[in-house]
Parts: structure tokens; C-alpha cells; sequence
């Protein structure tokens, strides 16, 4: 089935990015970073694109919802351009957003990120992932 689908396990996976990328952040950035590059894996629209781009896009996600700058040496490491990480921003808050309205739809995913995690998208981080949603509208 793997074959079928062009899937190769080989390959690194977006989490082993987001390790990289997080380096220099709390735990907080990363944590939001890994549930964020989860969310992406999942979702129809950002699943096909390669893990180090969903790892860039959650890492700068994440920094943007904690406050954070996301510098361009970040960039040059995950070798995503800042313009690519800004476009694709909207698509995964959008994703975010969905699985946040929809529980019920995601079941499996929102238990495992939410209950067994406890990770928690507080108000101002929806607020903040609405805002970045709008800008693909």
C-alpha cells in the first residue's frame, strides 16, 4: 500500500526538523511547533508538502503565537524562504482553526494532541491563527 502511494519511510519526518529549528526556542515554541507539524500531517491540503517546509511553517507559526522572532538564520537553516513561509502561514492556520471547530471530525487527533498532550491553544493564540487565516482570504 505504501508503494502504491509513493510513500517511502526512509525519509525524515517533519518532527526531526522542528528539533533542529527549536534549538534556540523554549519548550513552549516547540511543543506549539509539534502539534502544529502534526495538525499539517493530517491535513489534506498541507500533508503532501515536504517535512522540513511544514517544520519552517510551524516553527514560524509558533514563534509568531509566542511573541517570538523567527530570524532569517532559520530560514537559510530550513532552507524555506521567509516569502514561501509567509505564504503557506494561512493554509496551516486554516488547518489549525478546522480541527479546533471540528473535534468531533478529527476525533482521534484532537485526543491525542489535546487530552494526552494537554496542549492548549489558549484564546489569544486562536484569535492570533484567525488573523493569519484571513490573510490567505
Amino acid at each position: 500500500v505504501l508503494h502504491l502511494l509513493n510513500f517511502d519511510l526512509r525519509y525524515p519526518r517533519a518532527i526531526q526538523f522542528i528539533r533542529r529549528l527549536t534549538e534556540h526556542y523554549d519548550l513552549s515554541v516547540h511543543t506549539l511547533a509539534k502539534a502544529i507539524g502534526d495538525i499539517a500531517s493530517y491535513d489534506y491540503n498541507t500533508c503532501c508538502m515536504k517535512p522540513s517546509v511544514i517544520a519552517a511553517v510551524a516553527v514560524f507559526i509558533a514563534a509568531t503565537l509566542e511573541g517570538v522572532e523567527f530570524p532569517d538564520k532559520l530560514h537559510r537553516l530550513a532552507r524555506v524562504s521567509k516569502a514561501e513561509v509567509e505564504r503557506l502561514a494561512p493554509l496551516f492556520a486554516s488547518a489549525i482553526l478546522q480541527l479546533i471547530k471540528n473535534e468531533k471530525n478529527y476525533g482521534a487527533i484532537y485526543k491525542r494532541l489535546f487530552t494526552q498532550r494537554r496542549m492548549i491553544f489558549t484564546k489569544k493564540h486562536i484569535a492570533s491563527l484567525a488573523s493569519l487565516a484571513s490573510l490567505s482570504h
